[in-house]
C-alpha cells in the first residue's frame, strides 16, 4: 500500500502567519459543518505542498483524497501549528 508522508514546517519556517490564517479559514468552515467541494479542495491544496512522499505530485494529491479523516486532521494540526518537523511529521498510509 502506498505511503503518504507529510513533513510539517518547523517553528522557524517562514510563512507561519499565512499557514495559520489558511488553517483557520479551513477550520472555521469545518467547525460550522460547511462541507463543500470547495472546502475539500482547499484542504488538499493546503496540505499538498507539505507532502514529501510520494514525490509525484499527481500521486500525492490522489493519496490525500484517499486519506482518512484522522490522517487529514492530524496533518492539518501538524502543518497549521508549525510544530517541529521531526516530531510532527505525519506518515500515513492511504
Amino acid at each position: 500500500m502506498p505511503e503518504l508522508v507529510i513533513e510539517a514546517p518547523g517553528r522557524m519556517s517562514p510563512g507561519f502567519l499565512k499557514r495559520m490564517r489558511d488553517a483557520m479559514k479551513i477550520m472555521a468552515a469545518v467547525n460550522k459543518a460547511d462541507y463543500t467541494p470547495e472546502l475539500m479542495e482547499a484542504i488538499v491544496d493546503y496540505l499538498l505542498p507539505y507532502v514529501t512522499e510520494p514525490a509525484d505530485r499527481v500521486r500525492a494529491e490522489a493519496l490525500l483524497w484517499e486519506a482518512s479523516q484522522e490522517q487529514i486532521e492530524e496533518a492539518m494540526r501538524a502543518v497549521g501549528g508549525g510544530g517541529d518537523p521531526l516530531s510532527a511529521s505525519t506518515t500515513a498510509t492511504a
